[in-house]
């Protein structure tokens, strides 16, 4: 196994409809995360609880610096179509990476204050299946 430093990922975010997809700058974290839903199915008199997985989902985060010189992801949250994610955890790594179709979510446009810089945070919300190649 070899082990990796957060440092090295890269992320890029396309629209919807086919155009090129372009880094997005200035991120200093980044998560994925899936999940999904279980339906009971324990009946009566049972001990134990039983549970049949339903479907799943996954989401995705970036916090970063507020780039002045970027719309890509305001125009991404404010469009009306979904975007395409790429996430590689090491940029040296090409053939290894994350992707999906996703909905873009600002979280916070912008957060700041006297005693710290200027700050944006963004959800990518899976609309599909997330793939790893």
């Amino acid at each position: 196994m070899a082990n990796i430093h957060g440092k090295n990922a890269i992320v890029y975010l396309g629209d919807g409809a086919g155009g090129a997809a372009i880094s997005i700058s200035e991120q200093n974290t980044y998560s994925i995360e899936s999940d999904f839903e279980l339906a009971e199915t324990s009946e009566l008199g049972d001990t134990w609880k039983s549970n049949v997985k339903g479907l799943m989902s996954w989401t995705a985060s970036m916090e970063g610096n507020f780039n002045t010189a970027s719309n890509q992801l305001f125009t991404a949250a404010t469009g009306a179509q979904t975007a395409n994610f790429y996430l590689y955890p090491d940029v040296a790594s090409t053939s290894r990476y994350y992707y999906g179709t996703c909905w873009v979510k600002l979280g916070t446009v912008i957060a700041g204050g006297t005693g710290d810089k200027a700050s944006a945070a963004v959800e990518l919300i899976g609309d599909g299946a997330l793939s790893k190649n």
